[in-house]
């Protein structure tokens, strides 16, 4: 789990391989991202701006974290590559702003 202060803007990225390492690009590509407050919103790569393509089988998103508490990431794949990966993110306030 990473942790981060309130309003920060951290790039969340992805690679998805081959089991030989190789870097691929799978048909379908999505990020599951489920704030704080309960709220979830799918990003989907072709689809929302917010989804980047950086190379073959690289993605990213910038997401703003506007809010305190834990963040929940979920990747996902599909088509001819396919695969998921989660991760959590911290993000606690700043004394400053308490």
């Amino acid at each position: 789990m990473s942790t981060y202060l309130i309003r920060q803007m951290p790039r969340l990225s992805v690679v998805f391989t081959t089991l030989a390492g190789a870097d691929v690009d799978p048909d379908n590509v999505s990020c599951t991202v489920r704030h704080p407050n309960g709220k979830k919103v799918v990003y989907t790569y072709g689809t929302d701006m917010e989804l980047i393509k950086d190379d073959i089988g690289r993605y990213h998103i910038d997401l703003l974290l506007d809010s305190a508490k834990l963040w929940y990431i979920f990747w996902e794949a599909s088509g001819t590559y396919f695969g998921a990966g989660d991760h959590s993110l911290e993000v606690r306030s700043s004394p400053a702003l308490d």
